[in-house]
């Protein structure tokens, strides 16, 4: 049996945040020329990708950069966003609302129709249910002309998605770029600590941003 083996350096943190409620990740990156891989399990939720080409630039300072439609579209496409029922609801209430300003419909079909999406909000944010209960009923049939794609259809970030990027991510991003100022300020490699293997961090962080190490 024929096989390549090649070790790689890796730097793991351990971040267990204390306050306002406790949580924790564990983020693995291992950083090579012009990319690197990103592995991240958390109480918010399991995230992973591998760029293969990001310029001279090391995946840290990469990361540091990214805004939240992108890191999630390429770590957890299928949870980044999803349907809102209540979104998608007031922007079906403004129709309404230009529909009857604009004298398209009467005052007694808006009630109408005002109080059949108020039977929705029960839906939850099932998209399918929504755009059924709503195309099943000719009530909506004056603003929408069976035009399935003008019916407001909105989405929203995923409640756990987004507690991971208001509450995990910026501890993340602080530690790399205060280990990037590090590096730059030594005039080193800021590759981590030139190890042959695993190198494990560990870090604690209140609500006032000090770290315990």
């Amino acid at each position: 049996m024929k096989y390549e083996l090649k070790k790689s350096t890796a730097m793991v943190y351990h971040i267990r945040i204390l306050e306002p409620s406790r949580t924790w990740a564990d983020i693995t990156i291992e950083e090579w020329k012009e990319g690197g891989s990103f592995k991240c399990v958390s109480d918010y939720g399991n995230y992973s990708y591998i760029w293969g080409s990001i310029g001279t630039e090391t995946l840290r300072g990469f990361l540091c950069q990214l805004n939240y439609d992108y890191f999630m579209g390429k770590t957890h496409p299928s949870l980044g966003e999803q349907f809102s029922i209540r979104k998608s609801i007031t922007a079906c209430r403004e129709n309404i609302i230009e529909a009857r300003r604009d004298c398209d419909i009467t005052r007694a079909q808006a009630r109408v129709m005002w109080e059949y999406l108020e039977q929705l909000e029960d839906a939850g944010n099932n998209e399918n249910l929504y755009f059924q209960l709503i195309t099943d009923s000719d009530i909506f049939d004056t603003i929408y002309e069976n035009d399935y794609c003008s019916i407001p259809s909105h989405t929203e970030k995923h409640p756990q998605c987004a507690g991971f990027w208001r509450i995990i991510w910026p501890v993340a991003v602080e530690i790399w770029k205060e280990e990037l100022d590090a590096a730059l300020n030594k005039h080193v490699d800021p590759d981590v600590d030139n190890l042959s293997g695993i190198s494990g961090k560990s870090c604690k962080v209140s609500t006032n941003g000090q770290q315990e190490k």
